[in-house]
């Protein structure tokens, strides 16, 4: 029980860095630094990395257009944004079918 607590606080400090690099390094939009802000805040108060990268999303694709160096974030997020995505959709597919 202890290998999996130690994996969800690495992939919390992984996206955490992906976020610090991107706002300290590279030059994007004020909108984006706010979203990125907030997403930070969120990992430290411990929310669900999914979803603040499904809510994160619509930001850095429309910055990775302008900035290409955002690619690994914009891999990241589409990655948890796509379990997120599948944890909003299957219940609502299976009440469907219950029904």
């Amino acid at each position: 029980m202890i290998f999996f607590r130690k994996k969800k606080l690495d992939e919390r400090q992984l996206f955490f860095d992906l976020i610090h690099e991107a706002y300290n390094s590279l030059d994007i939009s004020n909108d984006l630094k706010k979203h990125l802000l907030q997403a930070a805040i969120a990992i430290e108060n411990n929310e669900n990395l999914n979803l603040i990268s499904y809510k994160l999303h619509p930001y850095v694709c429309n910055e990775f257009y302008v900035v290409p160096e955002l690619k690994e974030l914009k891999v990241y997020v589409e990655r948890k944004r796509a379990k997120c995505f599948i944890g909003l959709i299957s219940p609502s597919a299976l009440i469907g079918l219950i029904r």
